[in-house]
């Protein structure tokens, strides 16, 4: 990356620029990696803060912007604040249709703000930008479940135990589905 920062430490300002980038590229990536219950309650806000920062040196474009509103809007819903939430995310989708992430965020603030419809047609988004991804499925899961579609929600949670056989979530899932 050449910077040109007109400054007195131009290398000093491409170590931080490069630092600030990844401490924000690093909550995007725990959320798609991990599994959910093992992310920390302040990622996303770590997130969205080195990413605004970005600001100081003048290097916000769309693609940052996107991953700062993504990294606020998840950080809101652990918050709880999810109308701010959906407001943020939706920003952040429309900025990056693409980011998988952004998509699967969205629709978790629609499923709080129980908007069944919307969650489910994001998930399925999120789900076909990132086919390698198990979250998406289990949400669409959870969505089917909700509707009674229990074959749908099964194949949902089949999907994403297979993406992710380190989530137990999805076990319990499958499990739930047929009481004894």
């Amino acid at each position: 990356m050449k910077m040109e920062t007109g400054g007195q430490f131009p290398d000093l300002e491409a170590s931080v620029v490069r630092a600030l980038e990844d401490i924000g590229q690093q909550a995007i990536d725990q959320y798609m990696q991990c599994p959910i219950s093992m992310l920390g309650p302040d990622l996303f806000r770590r997130g969205a803060t080195a990413l605004a920062r970005l600001k100081q040196f003048g290097l916000v474009g769309p693609r940052i912007e996107a991953k700062r509103l993504f990294c606020e809007g998840r950080a809101l819903i652990v918050e709880d604040r999810i109308a701010e939430a959906i407001a943020r995310l939706q920003e952040a989708v429309a900025l990056d249709a693409t980011a998988p992430y952004a998509c699967n965020a969205l629709g978790v603030a629609y499923e709080r703000h129980d908007d069944v419809a919307r969650a489910t047609e994001l998930f399925r988004r999120a789900a076909a930008l990132a086919p390698w991804w198990a979250l998406p499925r289990l949400h669409l899961g959870l969505q089917y479940r909700r509707a009674g579609r229990i074959e749908e929600a099964e194949s949902e949670f089949k999907a994403a135990e297979s993406l992710n056989p380190a989530e137990p979530l999805s076990k319990l899932m499958i499990a739930g589905l047929y009481p004894n």
